[in-house]
């Protein structure tokens, strides 16, 4: 099977078509030739399937009984670095700030 994006209008321009009577099955003749069965059937992106095998091998029911899955799901994902000391840093900041001038409160409750 192949699947051909929107991106590639000529792919999908109908060049023929067969009709049936009402509920009976059609057929539609395009540049890469006529449809068959299996065309309405939705297939599975490669990230589709990845995901499925990472859910099937990876995913369990914890001793609660609530299903744990590995979070987040793409494996090649950039890792972002270590930053919580900044943002204590800036956390604390932020409340000496607010502290020393709570005229700035509402202002910050309306971003």
């Amino acid at each position: 099977m192949l699947l051909i994006g929107r991106d590639l209008l000529k792919a999908h321009h109908v060049l023929d078509q067969r009709l049936g009577t009402a509920h009976c099955p059609f057929a539609q003749k395009l540049f890469l030739g006529w449809t068959t069965p299996d065309d309405n059937i939705p297939g599975l992106s490669i990230e589709d399937k990845e995901f499925f095998a990472l859910m099937e091998h990876e995913s369990y029911k914890d001793e609660e009984g609530c299903w744990t899955a590995p979070l987040p799901f793409r494996r090649d994902r950039i890792r972002l670095p270590n930053n919580r000391v900044q943002a204590l840093r800036r956390a604390k900041s932020l409340d000496y700030n607010l502290q020393k001038h709570p005229e700035n409160i509402p202002m910050l409750m309306n971003l």
